[in-house]
This record gives structure tokens, sequence and C-alpha cells, in this order.
């Protein structure tokens, strides 16, 4: 009996480090998507301010037209 429980207890600590181990990847894993979210969130602002820039650049070529 005292084999069985004790193999029990073996068993037990072993899952529990694995249960640690998959949180800390999990909570690496979060972090990691959280930086992705970040750096789409730059990127979008970045291409939004191009896409600000170029009709902006429209206009001027436009007023150029014109004037020529």
């Amino acid at each position: 009996m005292t084999t069985h429980i004790a193999s029990l207890e073996s068993h037990v600590e072993e899952n529990s480090e694995y249960a640690r181990v998959a949180n800390q990847r999990a909570d690496e894993a979060r972090a990691i998507a959280s930086g992705g979210d970040t750096m789409m969130q730059t990127v979008n602002h970045s291409m939004q301010d191009i896409v600000a820039r170029s009709a902006e650049m429209r206009g001027i070529v436009a007023l150029f037209d014109n004037v020529a």
C-alpha cells in the first residue's frame, strides 16, 4: 500500500510540474501575442498616415496640374 501511495505522490508531483511549465509557456505565448497586437496597431496607424499623406500629395499634384 505504501508503495502505491508513494507512486501516486510521485505522479501528482510530476503532473504539478508539467502544469507549472504549461502555465509558464502559456504566459510567454500571451506576452508574445500581446506584442504582436501592439505591433499591428503601430503598422495600422502608419498605414493610415501614409494614406493621408498620399491624399495630400494628390492634392498638391492636382494643384500643379491646374496651374500648368
